[in-house]
């Protein structure tokens, strides 16, 4: 299985902690009016990377699709990404508030405002075993719920699924501008429901880990 076939980017969304530093607040237009931009810096902690084959940071779409990826020297355990630099999302770019819901969940609480429009990346980190500069079943080391995300205006949203025999309500709670969207999960004592939390925070740095479910830190 190719990595394109991987979830969208919010599905994988419950680990550690991405962190963004904003430089200058909230992102402006460029000269067309028409493309948001914003100078975050962010910073990408990790394992210690091995020796070996050769070893990629990347960024993927909503759609699986790399947006861009940059090798990491084996021993090095961090990196600093202006995250503008990763690619301004195009008008066409952007999804409804919701488009990451799963088809089968079902929504608790509209949008609000409806007319808030996202686009979102999924940081992982893969070993290029094959030297074909790209992401391939098996190849898949490290990665993080938390998501890279662009959002045109500040939105609540909510929304329940079925996840192992139990129920997950998500609540999303997303601001204007690049964040960082945290995921957040816990089960509470005796409850047979999930509570999971999507939010913009302030916090500015990723933690990228082995894989883990979707209800798990």
């Amino acid at each position: 299985m190719k990595g394109e076939a991987m979830k969208p980017f919010i599905l994988m969304a419950l680990s550690g902690v991405l962190a963004l530093t904003s430089c200058g607040g909230a992102p402006s237009s460029d000269a067309g009016g028409s493309r948001p931009t914003a100078r975050v810096t962010s910073l990408f902690e990790f394992p210690e990377i091995a020796t070996g084959a050769k070893t990629y940071l990347q960024f993927r779409d909503p759609a699986g699709k790399s947006v861009k990826q940059e090798e990491l020297k084996a021993g090095e355990t961090s990196r600093v990404i202006e995250i503008q630099n990763l690619g301004t999302p195009l008008e066409a770019d952007l999804s409804a508030p919701l488009s990451f819901k799963p088809a089968d969940a079902t929504v608790v609480q509209g949008p609000t405002p409806s007319s808030a429009k996202i686009y979102g990346l999924a940081p992982i980190i893969y070993a290029d075993r094959n030297s074909n500069g790209t992401l391939d079943d098996g190849e898949l080391l490290l990665m993080t719920h938390d998501r890279v995300l662009y959002s045109s205006a500040a939105f609540t949203a909510a929304y329940s699924q079925a996840v192992g025999g139990k129920t997950m309500t998500t609540r999303v709670n997303a601001q204007t501008g690049w964040t960082r969207l945290e995921h957040y999960v816990y089960l509470p004592r005796d409850s047979s429901e999930y509570k999971r939390s999507l939010t913009s925070t302030v916090d500015r740095t990723f933690y990228l880990h082995k894989v883990t479910p979707e209800t798990s830190m």
